[in-house]
């Protein structure tokens, strides 16, 4: 039996191959008469491998609603979810080219493209997902060097998704390092090392396999999945043991637009896009991803899962063995991929000033501390 968030379609490079002939996703005119400017209409499709019910899906309908009601129709975003009009991999690639207006970014996919991003990327930093979506809007348009790195691969970040911080999901219960030690689990990338530090087996399963190799016994759970989405796939179905390990936020991502068809917007509704964005940052993301995970919270204890969060030793002991070795590892790959020492050290103190003034203001807290009521 498989679950799945990804919808990869087999028509989608034939799809991509078809909408990058059109003007519409370089932001021309719509109609086939040329308008004057003040009616001239912009249609950008947009392209994410998220399912469309999912807290991002839903933010970026939200965003295309909003941008197309305040735009009175003159900026159309239409949005492909579920891997629909193209592969993950294509997203950023298609951004750069041009050949696509708009598409889910995340450093994750593309760490050589985006080293200063990826610093997201980097688990036992982040604990606040609201802190930290308001950060990267803040540093994208604020700081020079990560709008530098945006700018390089041909993109502007429209507005950051929230979510939700990861979630250790097990078979049987995991109260401590000692209980992971042994655990073959799914995990990738810096945050999957830090498990490996931990003596767990990190296996890279691709995401639509995880449920039928825990039910099978291939694995013994997951070490990272986004709070917020464990029932999208049933995962509740196979891991009755939900912990908050203090691994805290591990990944992220944004509405990306290319510059191509951003810099073809006039500036009203340049200005129309921008107040949607900072509206749904502001105010009405923060809302959402609550909403999202106290939903979550039903349906696990509905499916009778434990939520349990690791006391604060073992939440040192495990930041103890692997946060210097994460925050250097994101350091290596700046380095590796063309950033000087000094600009890596400037850019890590600009984000963890930044996202703590955020955090101290948010109010956030764990959903899995709130949901399991310790």
């Amino acid at each position: 039996m498989k679950h799945s968030l990804y919808a990869i379609s087999a028509a989608a490079v034939m799809t991509l191959a078809l909408a990058g002939c059109g003007k519409e996703d370089a932001g021309t005119a719509a109609s086939a008469a040329t308008p004057s400017k003040s009616e001239e209409t912009f249609r950008f499709r947009y392209a994410t491998p998220i399912a469309q019910g999912s807290l991002s899906g839903k933010a970026a309908d939200w965003f295309a609603t909003e941008v197309r009601k305040r735009s009175d129709g003159r900026v159309v975003f239409e949005n492909y979810h579920g891997g629909s009009l193209l592969p993950p991999a294509d997203m950023l690639p298609g951004l750069k080219a041009g050949t696509l207006a708009g598409a889910y970014v995340t450093p994750a996919y593309w760490p050589q493209s985006l080293p200063l991003y990826d610093i997201t990327s980097t688990g036992l930093l982040t604990s606040d997902g609201v802190a930290v979506a308001q950060t990267v809007h803040k540093l994208q348009s604020e700081n020079a060097h990560f709008s530098t790195e945006l700018e390089k691969q041909g993109i502007k970040l429209l507005f950051p998704f929230f979510g939700s911080i990861a979630a250790l999901g097990t078979v049987k219960p995991a109260d401590g390092l000692s209980d992971i030690a042994k655990m073959r689990l799914r995990g990738a990338g810096r945050s999957g090392e830090a498990y490996t530090l931990a003596g767990s087996e990190i296996v890279a399963v691709p995401a639509p396999e995880i449920y039928e190799q825990i039910q099978r016994g291939v694995l013994d759970g997951f070490a990272l999945w986004p709070y917020d989405i464990i029932t999208a796939p049933k995962l509740q179905e196979v891991t009755k043991h939900i912990t908050d390990t203090g691994m805290g936020m591990y990944a992220h991502a944004s509405f990306a637009i290319s510059l191509s068809a951003w810099q073809r917007l006039p500036d009203d509704l340049k200005n129309v896009v921008t107040e949607v964005a900072n509206e749904y940052v502001e105010k009405h993301g923060p809302g959402e991803l609550v909403k999202e995970e106290a939903a979550q919270c039903e349906q696990l204890r509905a499916a009778g899962v434990s939520l349990n969060v690791w006391t604060e030793e073992e939440q040192k002991k495990f930041a103890d063995l692997a946060k210097d070795k994460q925050i250097e590892s994101w350091r290596k790959g700046g380095l590796s991929n063309g950033h000087s020492g000094e600009t890596l050290d400037a850019f890590y103190s600009a984000y963890m000033t930044t996202y703590q003034e955020f955090a101290a203001a948010s109010g956030y807290q764990s959903p899995i501390r709130v949901c399991s009521g310790k």
